[in-house]
């Protein structure tokens, strides 16, 4: 799946002098119900016990890129239960503190039950930079 625009906005800045690099120190891992670049991020009801799952931005976390692709290391783990159903969710989303910066599709959709704690194995999540 493609970066979102504001990926691609903070290299050119960076490649072409109009900002210095930052680096988030976590990155947080949403679901969406909706496709992201049509319909916009539609995630689960917070009163069922949804939040994004943080996730430490350290090189710990994540592999050495090779071939414009970097994965998960470590399990990713959302903090808590869901409290009830949550809807069927087609899309991972991630997201920095204020961006949306990548979206994959979850094939089939995922649907998670009250009471289960939903996780994304190490490996599961790759990320590809195509420029």
């Amino acid at each position: 799946m493609p970066s979102e625009p504001a990926v691609a906005d903070a290299i050119l800045k960076n490649w072409f002098g109009r900002t210095a690099p930052t680096v988030p120190s976590d990155y947080y891992i949403g679901l969406s119900t909706t496709y992201p670049p049509n319909a916009g991020y539609t995630e689960p009801p917070a009163g069922s016990g949804y939040v994004r799952a943080p996730y430490a931005n350290t090189a710990a976390n994540w592999t050495t890129p090779a071939d414009q692709m970097i994965s998960n290391v470590n399990i990713i783990t959302w903090p808590q239960p869901a409290t009830a159903d949550w809807p069927a969710v087609g899309w991972i989303c991630l997201f920095d503190a204020v961006d949306t910066l990548h979206h994959w599709t979850t094939c089939p959709s995922l649907v998670v039950a009250s009471g289960v704690t939903p996780f994304i194995s190490p490996g599961a999540l790759s990320i590809l930079v195509n420029l």
